[in-house]
């Protein structure tokens, strides 16, 4: 019998990673010979076609007709296409292309993106990413390779830079009977027919690869265009233009096809009157075949005969591989010629200006979205009056509300390739295109600077010409070891760079999910930007009063799920629920279908959590009983949030009807996605919860750790992941929203089912502590393994291997503290996780390394350069650093600086902490707390300790600061008016003024409520303060530094901006 674990159904392919492995197999050289793999010169990738694999696309019989007189396979074998490139490294491309039977997925976009995407990954592994590429490409897989080459052009997905690469770096392409004009007869009717088989056996089907069969004459059976020829006027345009222009050679067939051959094996019933069956065509004709302006070639073979060959001295093999030997010998020249066309546009290192402004890269965010994006859903959107008069117009906002899962991001992600494919590869350069991705869990770094700042580097990746202010402000910006500009110069930068086109479009999704003071100021910069340069903004955002009131003059277009596109979205899906469902009857699943477009009411969300959870339903009444709660549901609701909230129950107890593992499981996974300070790998996650708490070393081999089918499982449907970035998250904010209150409800003790039980036992408050205990014991045990006490960090290359060994390291050293701060760790139930965090206290190996790191956590998650000059300089920089680390803080010193109150109080009760001891840089204890923004810590500190409020550091580098100047420098203005009222007798020390100091620091970083509390408290807004060997007024260093807001405090007070060049 099998066990439970082995009974559950397996989950859905479309909410883990793809099951499908398409991929490169390399077959000349061999790959095992990597010296003659590295040494090749040219990468020659060939292309499979439609309901086709490799190799067998490539293989031929020795004698024609005779199948049994051996195989020739003309990309390997020694006398075939390697004796005529020998110094080429060749490989196949296999790829989903069945339309029935077992067909892919994925859309013809997702298609494109994977191909480059296994380019990429297979140029890296082979670390040659700068050789030549040659492709072939057979039949329809020509129309997938225009698409990716287009893709490798547009500038908002993850992996923009490396996918341009692959096109920057193409040297050629061979096109076998490709149907650029489409293929009627005996491409799309054909394959029609044999999806009419499928509908009629219940075999699966997709008709996604199909449609691209019909050109722009030819609608399909509801009346929609082919999207063929947009393809292939895009792709024609761009082979054209001298930026991106390779050799092509179209093949084409003279030859026809019979159509009994097509058809032998359809039923008799299904080819009757459809198709003559004893007629012929040529499947691609020439006029098909060939694009405008490119070399076109006559082959006197039938379409299927267009890639095989059996012998060198053929005539179709010897046309084809000379123009393939062209391709490689002219390589240099193409390369050469392409890039002095490029370096006389570019004029400025506008990408390295891009790398240097900051990291966030919304492009990933934009690639994930929009793979969940679903083939024809949206279209009413983008037809709509209110959406084409917006895009038509200039300087206009289109403002699209939304309830909580109605889709807004996804429609958001359709908008900007919309935006971004709509105008033609000619006239892209004239229309400016950038956006954001707003996220609750990344809240706390998404100020409206941070946003600015990747709008302007986005918007100055494609710009040709860089405006000169642009370049100075970058020079400036290096020269202050600046990676963010101030709001005020990133708006200006903007400004400049958007006026060099004749379009711009700035589009933000989920503005909601910013934090209130930060989206203010956000809005006012957007609305500036838009006053002063016509730029169209579209902003999503949840039904908010005072996001709306902002909005009030804007063009209106609210989002949500239309039934038909929610029945698009089930019907496409409903065989990969359960095997039961896959194989009920078709009026079942109609069923389904209707009901949950019903109930869900314009909530997409709503409609996935509802399809889901038939998934353990394995009896039809169960699942009509589920179709009639389906819409109980709905009409005992009217607003979405307790809509979701009340399915987020039912999902809950979905999970506690599982086995206890599985139950266990799926707690540790919500919690640590819940709770998590920031988003987490997969890698991550699953090292994570491998920690075991009794456990003194970690099991290095991953066969001990849980699978992602097991995790994926567990959470039934709560959880996605990100298959580009391999990022792991919550469905929805919502549904974190929901988990931060109730995730106690899930396997809870033995002892407590009953719900009212759990309800009296549990308050929000308690559930957030079981959470934050939780993960912080994992981080301190991680921290704490004997392996982090033994083994040696001589140099950063150590430290560096072990976060690569250890992927959650980082994580623990970083942010341990945050969650400890959440624990009562005074109360005597605690005193377990006290006595863990307290033995990693007192162990400096273990804490040097780990605070080393969390001081130092962007160089480690972070590329900030490009140029390998300047990562080599960093790298040196940083391992001087780590060479000359002296940690001398105590277990006190770390406490501050992770904000936890309760471990101070408990160090200084103990007397095991002298509270006035100062670590070598002469910071103390309430230099920590006040540093990182501790209150809490500094009033306690300041109330019941004799600690010195100005207490100065030591003098490091011609640095000194006291606990008011490292609170004012980090803008935390509650901390710096705490200890200007427990000064004692003025700020004046010797020839030092920390007063003056604090406000010079809080000028040149911009913060504006403490620079007003330092002027009103009396500090001389002109008095020069000390950096490096000048000395600045505060007005010198805010305008220096960018503040626009706070130099023109400072000049209403009529400070001066001199500044002085001598030494302090």
């Amino acid at each position: 019998m099998r066990s439970q674990q082995q009974q559950r159904s397996q989950p859905p392919q479309w909410i883990k990673a793809k099951k499908a492995h398409p991929g490169l197999v390399q077959h000349y050289p061999d790959a095992e010979n990597t010296k003659a793999t590295s040494e090749a010169a040219v990468d020659i990738i060939a292309m499979h076609g439609l309901n086709a694999r490799s190799p067998d696309t490539w293989i031929a019989w020795k004698k024609d007709g005779d199948r049994t007189s051996g195989n020739v396979f003309w990309l390997k074998d020694d006398d075939m296409l390697p004796s005529i490139i020998p110094n080429a490294r060749i490989l196949t491309y296999d790829w989903n292309a069945y339309y029935v039977g077992n067909p892919s997925r994925a859309t013809f976009l997702g298609h494109a993106d994977t191909l480059l995407d296994r380019l990429v990954q297979n140029r890296m592994e082979t670390n040659r990413l700068d050789r030549p590429i040659i492709f072939i490409a057979s039949c329809f897989s020509g129309l997938l390779l225009a698409k990716a080459l287009l893709r490798a052009n547009d500038d908002f997905h993850a992996e923009s830079d490396e996918y341009s690469r692959i096109l920057g770096l193409t040297v050629g392409v061979a096109f076998l009977g490709t149907p650029f004009g489409g293929s009627w007869e005996t491409g799309h009717k054909n394959a029609r027919l044999w999806i009419k088989v499928a509908m009629q056996e219940n075999t699966d089907y997709s008709e996604e690869l199909v449609q691209y069969l019909r050109s722009d004459s030819r609608s399909d059976d509801e009346g929609r265009p082919s999207p063929l020829d947009e393809v292939v006027q895009r792709f024609t345009e761009m082979v054209h233009h001298d930026a991106f222009s390779f050799p092509i050679v179209c093949f084409y067939e003279t030859l026809p096809t019979s159509f009994s051959a097509l058809l032998a094996r359809l039923p008799p019933d299904i080819k009757q009157d459809v198709i003559d069956e004893n007629g012929s065509d040529v499947t691609v004709p020439e006029t098909s075949a060939c694009i405008d302006g490119v070399e076109r070639i006559r082959l006197n073979v039938r379409h299927n005969m267009l890639h095989k060959h059996n012998s060198p001295d053929g005539e179709c093999f010897r046309l084809i591989s000379k123009s393939l030997k062209d391709f490689a010998d002219n390589a240099e020249k193409v390369l050469t010629k392409r890039e002095t066309y490029k370096q006389h546009l570019i004029i400025t290192p506008s990408p390295k200006i891009a790398a240097w402004l900051t990291q966030t890269v919304y492009s990933s965010d934009q690639y994930h979205n929009f793979m969940l994006w679903h083939d024809r859903t949206g279209t009413w959107f983008l037809e709509s009056e209110q959406f084409l008069q917006w895009k038509e117009s200039s300087g206009q906002t289109l403002f699209c509300p939304g309830v909580p899962g109605a889709g807004k991001t996804i429609m958001t992600s359709m908008v900007i390739v919309h935006l971004a494919t709509s105008n033609s590869h000619a006239n892209s350069h004239k229309t400016a295109l950038a956006y954001a991705y707003c996220s609750y869990r990344q809240h706390h770094i998404q100020t409206a600077e941070y946003l600015l700042s990747s709008l302007l580097k986005q918007l100055i990746r494609t710009c040709h010409s860089l405006p000169e202010t642009v370049d100075l402000m970058f020079n400036k910006l290096q020269e202050q070891c600046r990676r963010q500009p101030s709001l005020d110069e990133a708006s200006d930068a903007i400004i400049e760079v958007v006026r060099s086109y004749s379009k711009a479009f700035i589009v933000v999704d989920a503005l909601d999910e910013c934090q209130q003071s930060q989206r203010r100021k956000f809005l006012n910069e957007l609305f500036k930007l838009q006053k002063r340069c016509s730029i169209n903004l579209f902003v999503t955002s949840r039904f908010l009063d005072d996001i709306q009131e902002r909005f009030q003059s804007a063009m209106y277009l609210p989002v949500f799920a239309s039934r038909d596109d929610i029945s698009l979205y089930v019907r496409e899906y409903i065989n990969d629920v359960s095997e039961f469902i896959e194989g009920q009857s078709k009026q079942l699943k109609e069923d389904i279908v209707k009901s949950i477009s019903n109930a869900s009411d314009g909530i997409f969300l709503l409609a996935r959590l509802h399809l889901l959870s038939l998934g353990d339903k394995l009896k039809v009444e169960d699942i009509e009983r589920a179709l009639k709660e389906f819409q109980e549901t709905r009409d005992n609701f009217i607003e979405a949030e307790p809509i979701l909230a009340h399915v987020y129950s039912k999902t809950v107890e979905r999970i506690n009807s599982q086995p206890q593992d599985y139950r266990r499981l799926a707690k540790e996974v919500l919690t640590w996605l819940t709770f998590a300070q920031r988003p987490l790998q997969m890698i991550d996650l699953r090292h994570a919860l491998a920690i075991q708490v009794d456990a003194p070393s970690l099991a290095d081999n991953e066969e001990n750790s849980y699978s992602v089918q097991q995790i994926v499982s567990a959470c039934a449907g709560l959880i996605r992941i990100d298959e580009m970035s391999g990022t792991i998250s919550l469905v929805h904010y919502t549904a974190s929203q929901f988990l931060e209150t109730n995730i106690c409800y899930i396997d809870p003790e033995p002892g407590f089912k009953n719900t009212q039980e759990l309800q009296e036992l549990w308050t929000v408050e308690r559930c957030a502590i079981e959470a934050h205990r939780r993960l912080a014991v994992a981080c301190v045990t991680y921290l704490s393994l004997e392996r982090f006490q033994t083994e040696p960090v001589r140099c950063i290359e150590d430290l560096i291997d072990r976060f690569e060994a250890n992927p959650i390291y980082l994580y623990a050293a970083r942010h341990w503290g945050a969650h400890a701060r959440h624990v009562p760790l005074a109360q005597e139930n605690e005193a377990p996780c006290l006595d863990l965090i307290l033995g990693f206290l007192r162990s400096l190996p273990k804490t040097a390394v780990a605070m080393f790191t969390k001081d130092r956590a962007h160089f480690f998650t972070e590329s900030p350069m490009e140029t390998p000059t300047e990562v080599s300089t960093e790298t040196e920089d940083i391992s001087l650093q780590f060479r000359t680390f002296q940690p001398t803080y105590s277990s006190l010193h770390i406490a501050a600086k992770f904000q936890i109150l309760d471990l101070v109080k408990i160090l200084l009760e103990r007397r095991e902490e002298d509270p006035n001891l100062l670590d070598r840089n002469g910071m103390s204890t309430l230099s920590y707390a006040a540093a990182s923004g501790a209150y809490d810590i500094s009033e306690f500190l300041l109330d019941n300790f004799s600690v010195n409020p100005t207490q100065l550091s030591y003098d490091t580098m011609s640095y000194r600061y006291t606990p008011l100047i490292l609170a004012a420098s980090s803008g935390h203005k509650d901390v710096v008016e705490l200890l200007m009222s427990r000064e004692v007798g003025d700020s004046q020390m010797g020839n030092f003024n920390h007063r003056e100091k604090a406000l010079a620091l809080a000028a040149a970083n911009g913060h504006v409520e403490v620079v007003q509390l330092l002027l009103d408290s009396g500090v001389d807004p002109s008095a020069p303060s000390f950096r490096l060997e000048f000395k600045y007024t505060p007005l010198g260093l805010a305008l220096r530094y960018g503040h626009a807001h706070v130099a023109n405090i400072l000049r209403e007070l009529g400070a001066t901006r001199q500044h002085y060049l001598f030494f302090w």
